[in-house]
């Protein structure tokens, strides 16, 4: 499990701590912490530049010739190959000698006989996220000179924790988890956890049906407008997943992640229009019932798992994994929010049987407060 100090900072204060220190109270009194990543160092000698000018290069008709201002005594010129750098766009420049993910070191070039003195990068070249459609653009304020991870706030540092240590700490699968427990070894007071929401007085035109009690101990379902469709989510949360190696999807998926690796509760979003029905139920499986999951992977069901289920057919795989065929998608202006707590053992017995481990069953199967 890997966990943030910027996150945990929201709860307690650790800023007179480094990440060693923090790390050492942790393996002494919690959890073995196997390691430490410190978010940015791989691209600490990006800086925030100007493009002070932008022309065709004269041999080469997909690259263009800039100049730009990073700051230094002196401009430089970078030949840059995508289609959206442009004169007084603000970017993220590598000078020469500055040293990308992946041991890339930046050296001086000539490009189709041009020289180029640095690279404008994207946000796939500095791994902040998989997008490698052109260059990073920054506003129009950043701040030539800046170093990149202090301008975007992308220091950080991330500890990794032995899973195995904290299967009987069902309270730690979540950051403010983690909070809580330094707040008790530092003996500093913890901020609470408030989450402010006014119920709507009208009730849902969904039912809910469970046929067994001691399988599902808690089963809520909300019904939610995501009005334009699913979103890219704002970047600060972006960048809080991407740290702790979570994949960026859209907003309705990243709030579902980001609610969980908080306060270690899953919750499961499907798209209302691809529920059938108007009953949702928890039920035990069909022997050789037919799933697909998320992961597009498909397996033949025992009598011995769980699922919810619409009217047609089994849309999750209770604890463990959404269906495909209920999957919330770019077109998706409705959903059903799932927030449950379910049987540990018959959730870990599931996750094994089919080869489907998730990060909801990782912490389903540790008895999750109801």
């Amino acid at each position: 499990m890997k966990i943030s100090l910027n996150w945990i900072g929201d709860f307690v204060d650790i800023n007179d701590k480094s990440a060693t220190e923090i790390s050492d109270l942790l393996s002494l009194h919690t959890a073995e912490v196997e390691s430490i990543e410190y978010i940015g160092e791989n691209i600490s000698g990006v800086v925030v530049a100007e493009v002070l000018s932008c022309e065709q290069h004269p041999d080469a008709e997909k690259l263009s010739v800039t100049t730009l201002n990073y700051g230094a005594d002196e401009t430089v010129q970078v030949v840059c190959g995508a289609s959206n750098v442009r004169t007084g766009l603000k970017v993220a420049l590598a000078p020469v000698g500055c040293v990308l993910p992946g041991d890339f070191k930046i050296k001086t070039a000539k490009l189709r006989g041009q020289l180029s003195q640095g690279m404008i990068c994207s946000d796939s070249e500095m791994e902040l996220s998989d997008d490698s459609d052109g260059i990073k653009e920054l506003p129009a304020l950043a701040p030539v000179g800046a170093r990149l991870i202090d301008y975007l706030e992308l220091s950080d540092a991330v500890l990794e924790l032995d899973n195995k240590s904290l299967t009987h700490r069902p309270d730690l699968w979540g950051h403010y988890g983690f909070a809580r427990e330094l707040a008790t070894i530092l003996k500093r007071p913890l901020k609470d956890y408030t989450s402010e929401f006014i119920w709507p007085e009208n009730s849902s035109e969904y039912s809910l049906k469970l046929d067994d009690h001691q399988f599902a101990h808690c089963y809520q379902l909300a019904e939610l407008s995501v009005g334009r469709g699913p979103q890219p989510s704002p970047d600060w949360m972006q960048k809080r997943l991407l740290a702790v190696g979570q994949r960026i999807v859209s907003d309705v998926v990243d709030v579902s992640n980001y609610v969980m690796l908080e306060l270690g509760q899953p919750t499961h979003a499907f798209d209302k229009v691809k529920v059938s029905g108007k009953q949702l139920s928890v039920r035990p499986a069909t022997e050789k019932e037919c799933f697909v999951a998320l992961d597009e992977s498909s397996c033949e069901l025992l009598a011995s798992d769980f699922v919810i289920a619409d009217s047609d057919q089994a849309i999750a795989l209770a604890g463990v994994m959404g269906g495909a065929n209920s999957e919330v998608c770019a077109e998706t202006t409705s959903i059903l929010l799932e927030s449950a707590s379910f049987e540990a053992t018959a959730v870990r017995r599931s996750a094994l049987q089919h080869n489907l481990r998730s990060e909801a069953s990782s912490r389903f199967e540790k008895s999750l407060d109801p």
